[in-house]
């Protein structure tokens, strides 16, 4: 699992993992696996990491509203249980207090209407059940982040591993080439004139495209997310050649300026679980954005993720950036 669209959750797979480590795996009575849903999975490269790792101590359900994402999470050659559907469609009776953990990764700020999301996820939740959140503040940015962010960007552009969105109409395509185009604003206007059009989705939709941002996070509590086609791109990893590109994103949910905020999301949480919301802030994100605008899936592209999210890592740590992403985590009180 070597492609980038694996390696950009390896920090909020680190997260996940070591919460659950924590919580249920380090206990000598967990004997049986835990049973988790993931809403939101998209193409399954989230899924597909967490289900490598724990094996058989989990039994993992991961849903998306796509068919096509679906299909290609099929492909992942994991023992997942990938189902095209929402949150809202699946039998309340049939799931209710059924999920020791429920996680979204980039996708609750998606989901529409989001209180019934979150309230059909509590019902779904067996008391002392954790909902955990991978998701980001695009309010967070600032001038120096979004500098750091776009100069790399640029880097990446002109020497054409950053590839232009496959299957696109010329709308989008155009909002691509505006985006990769320095000369169309400061950092922080072409950073949110990206709202302005589209969602940040990974592939998909209603409902979702990570070890180190974790470890830079701050806690607190709240109720309050033409084809330059390099010549390295056809050397893609064994692993991955079976897989076909996943349909892209903006399919399905809220999308752009709709897209529900971090104080929305934080106080929805709130209000369906009647407890506080634990905020983890400041984690690695950009990343993410990097894959999202069309960084090469190749040998190249994955020494250059890997080299950013270091940077990333280091920046965060020096107080040099902001990171845009949080988690949240949530408890269903017994």
């Amino acid at each position: 699992m070597d492609s980038i669209k694996y390696i950009q959750h390896k920090p909020f797979l680190a997260f996940f993992t070591g919460l659950l480590d924590s919580r249920h795996f380090n206990e000598p009575s967990a004997t049986k696996p835990i049973l988790c849903l993931e809403v939101g999975c998209g193409p399954g490269h989230f899924s597909a990491l967490l289900k490598q790792q724990y094996q058989e101590r989990i039994d993992l359900t991961a849903i998306d509203p796509s068919e096509k994402d679906i299909e290609f999470a099929s492909k992942h050659n994991v023992d997942v249980k990938y189902i095209a559907t929402t949150v809202l469609d699946m039998d309340v009776e049939e799931n209710r207090e059924k999920f020791d953990v429920v996680v979204f990764s980039k996708s609750l700020h998606h989901c529409d209407p989001l209180d019934g999301t979150i309230d059909q996820v509590h019902r779904f939740l067996k008391k002392g059940g954790l909902v955990v959140c991978e998701e980001f503040d695009r309010s967070a940015i600032n001038p120096e982040s979004a500098s750091w962010y776009f100069n790399r960007l640029d880097i990446l552009k002109s020497g054409n591993h950053m590839l232009p969105p496959v299957n696109k109409n010329e709308r989008t395509l155009k909002h691509w080439e505006n985006l990769m185009d320095s000369s169309t604003g400061t950092p922080m206007e072409r950073y949110q004139a990206f709202f302005a059009h589209h969602g940040h989705n990974h592939g998909h939709g209603h409902g979702h495209g990570h070890g180190h941002g974790h470890g830079h996070g701050h806690e607190h509590h709240g109720h309050h997310h033409k084809d330059h086609q390099s010549h390295h791109a056809k050397d893609l990893h064994q692993e991955t050649k079976h897989l076909e590109q996943p349909i892209q994103q903006y399919m399905h949910g809220l999308q752009g300026e709709d897209m529900s905020s971090y104080g929305a999301m934080t106080a929805s949480l709130a209000r369906a679980f009647g407890t506080e919301v634990k905020v983890v802030e400041n984690t690695m994100f950009y990343q993410g954005l990097f894959v999202h605008f069309g960084l090469e899936d190749s040998p190249v592209g994955k020494a250059i993720l890997e080299t950013l999210m270091a940077q990333e890592a280091t920046a965060l740590k020096n107080k040099e950036i902001k990171g845009l992403g949080v988690n949240f985590i949530v408890e269903k009180q017994a």
